[in-house]
C-alpha cells in the first residue's frame, strides 16, 4: 500500500467493442431476389412442398430453370438489379429509413 497518505485509484475498465444493434437491410439485394425467387415459380414451389409433393416441386423448379423465357426474365432481373446497385453507389445518402433495428438502405 505504501506509505501514509497515499490514496488508491479505480482502475480504468478496459472498453470492449458492442455488437451492432442494427440489421442492415439492402433493398436493392431483396428486390431482385424476390424477383428471382417470383420468377422460378416458388409459390407454386412451396404450396407443392407444404403437400408433401416434393417430386412436384422439384420437377417445377427444375422446369423454371430450363425453360428459355424464365432464364431470359432472370438474366434481366439480375442485370437490373446491378444497374440499381450502380446508380445507387453514385447517392450520398445510402440509408433510406431506419424502423427499430431495421435500416434500409439502397
Amino acid at each position: 500500500m505504501g506509505t501514509k497518505g497515499e490514496i488508491m485509484v479505480a482502475r480504468r475498465r478496459k472498453r470492449r467493442a458492442r455488437r451492432s444493434r442494427v440489421t442492415n437491410v439492402n433493398l436493392t439485394e431483396l428486390g431482385a431476389g424476390l424477383a428471382l425467387a417470383s420468377a422460378a415459380g416458388a409459390p407454386i414451389i412451396v404450396a407443392q412442398v407444404q403437400k408433401a409433393d416434393f417430386g412436384g416441386a422439384f420437377k417445377t423448379l427444375s422446369d423454371a430453370f430450363t425453360d428459355p423465357a424464365t432464364q431470359k426474365k432472370m438474366v434481366g432481373i439480375g442485370i437490373s438489379a446491378v444497374l440499381a446497385k450502380a446508380a445507387a453507389k453514385s447517392l450520398r445518402v445510402r440509408r433510406i429509413a431506419k424502423i427499430g433495428p431495421l435500416a434500409l438502405n439502397i
